[in-house]
């Protein structure tokens, strides 16, 4: 485990990433967690969030929403593809986000002169 390779201490993990032991020994045992909290694990250990995926113990990436679960075989071609569909899927939801926010910003703006015309 990192904590024991890096001598460091749950603690201060948990302190790190904003989270209780408990959390923390939950999010463990169920092998899964959101990927903002992978990021901050691996910059508490100074390593790649990809890390966690490499196949140490035969783990692979499933990924759904917002959180990963490791588990099964990291070969798998599959889960690497899975990830990458979601990234894209994430890039297009934050295009149309963009394009709303636009529109909305517009709509704002003729209210305003509308407003100002009475």
């Amino acid at each position: 485990m990192l904590l024991t390779e890096q001598n460091k201490k749950l603690k201060d993990l948990c302190a790190y990433i904003e989270m209780t032991d408990t959390a923390v020994r939950k999010m463990y045992a169920r092998d899964s967690c959101e990927m903002s909290t992978l990021k901050k694990i691996a910059n508490f250990f100074n390593v790649s969030p990809c890390f966690f995926f490499e196949d140490a113990d035969n783990r692979s990436v499933h990924a759904t929403h917002n959180s990963i679960a490791v588990g099964g075989n990291a070969n798998d071609v599959n889960s690497f593809r899975a990830i990458q569909e979601m990234i894209n899927e994430v890039a297009a939801q934050r295009k149309m986000t963009e394009k709303a926010l636009e529109q909305v910003e517009r709509l704002v703006g003729v209210i305003d002169k509308l407003s100002n015309q009475n």
